[in-house]
């Protein structure tokens, strides 16, 4: 299986307003032969449901939001270790997990994925485990996966991958940050490795196609998209039977947004707080310029890629929508008021809205008619 060398601008896990906006662009020029004009996908959004939730006590700290279904709610929440099975007008209909090492339980909750047929998959960093639930009874199963950063779960069909960076990959003469895929299928209840990709944590070249903690979107069980944390307007297309890559790119595109200064103060409020909370030397990179170019990655059941764009501090947010062989399909603005995508499934998209209750968290799922 052939290995590529893909790239990471900076060791940045302990900042998470870094890791969302930002590195130094080498050139406020892109590279590439292909022009893009921004115009408005053929797709409509209409409201389906909405969710307020607001006890602090049973959801302190509510990090992971996917549906399910019609449009039932499951949200994780990191404080807690719980995941929760909400319905339409918010009441709980589950409660799954909890603080703990024991069956079923976790002590690092740090990805999730949920399944149409009822499946829910949590990742325990602290255990390396991955726990899968089942809502259609009380049932669950395990697999395991190596420490390391930035894991993430997708169900594809029936089969889970699981996508970790271990930490241990020198004895396998692997580059630290290398990213290793495995596929769990909870039909043998087996894991096998599925994929390698060499990573170059720091120092990588520019030529390189993605980075420890670029986000990996599977379309297929052969087929996946991954983007990279820089300026640029680039994404790209592996084929895992051939280790071959595909990147599209385009260079007269709107320019990367530079960051206002009031950001950029945030940035370094935040390299402070990260400090003071590992006990580590405050960062003495330079404070970036410009915003990473994309803020996550989507692919929906026709295999359309949805980049979310990040935008200028006083612009709503977009989606830049492609097919899967790279042609641009358009352009779709967020709700207004929308502070973020969550999750992309067959019920639609779930925004991120602002809260009234400082503590409470705001949710509206939107159906996509094409």
């Amino acid at each position: 299986m052939k290995l590529y060398h893909l790239p990471f601008r900076g060791f940045l896990i302990f900042l998470p307003a870094v890791l969302l906006f930002a590195c130094n662009p080498s050139s406020d020029e892109q590279k590439g032969e292909n022009d893009l004009t921004l115009t408005a996908a053929n797709v409509k959004l209409e409201l389906v449901r909405e969710w307020s939730l607001h006890d602090a006590e049973i959801f302190p700290n509510l990090t992971y939001f996917q549906t399910i279904g019609d449009g039932e709610l499951i949200a994780g929440d990191y404080s807690l270790q719980k995941i929760y099975h909400i319905d339409e007008n918010g009441e709980i209909l589950r409660t799954m997990s909890g603080q703990g090492r024991g069956p079923g339980e976790m002590s690092s909750f740090f990805a999730m994925d949920t399944h149409p047929n009822g499946y829910i998959a949590a990742a325990d960093l602290s255990s390396n485990r991955v726990t899968i639930f089942n809502l259609n009874d009380e049932q669950f199963r395990t697999t395991n996966f190596d420490a390391g950063w930035n894991p993430s779960l997708q169900w594809v069909d029936d089969k889970l991958m699981i996508v970790s960076n271990p930490f241990r990959v020198a004895a396998r003469e692997l580059p630290l940050g290398s990213l290793v895929i495995n596929v769990y299928d909870p039909e043998s209840d087996s894991s096998e490795e599925h994929f390698i990709l060499e990573l170059e944590m720091q120092n990588a070249p520019p030529e390189q196609l993605s980075c420890t903690f670029c986000p990996v979107v599977f379309m297929d069980e052969h087929h996946f998209f991954t983007i990279n944390r820089d300026t640029t307007y680039r994404f790209h297309k592996f084929d895992v039977r051939t280790g071959e890559a595909e990147t599209f790119e385009f260079s007269r595109f709107p320019p990367a947004i530079r960051f206002t200064e009031s950001e950029r103060e945030i940035i370094r409020e935040n390299r402070e707080e990260s400090s003071r909370r590992t006990g580590t030397p405050v960062s003495t990179a330079p404070i970036p310029t410009h915003k990473f170019r994309f803020i996550s990655l989507f692919i929906d059941a026709n295999n359309r890629v949805w980049l979310e764009i990040n935008p200028h501090q006083d612009s709503s947010r977009r989606f830049d929508i492609f097919s899967e062989d790279g042609s641009y399909l358009g352009s779709l603005d967020f709700p207004e008021n929308a502070e973020g995508a969550e999750h992309l499934s067959e019920s639609g998209i779930l925004f991120r809205f602002p809260s009234e209750d400082p503590e409470g968290y705001s949710l509206k799922l939107y159906s996509l008619e094409w």
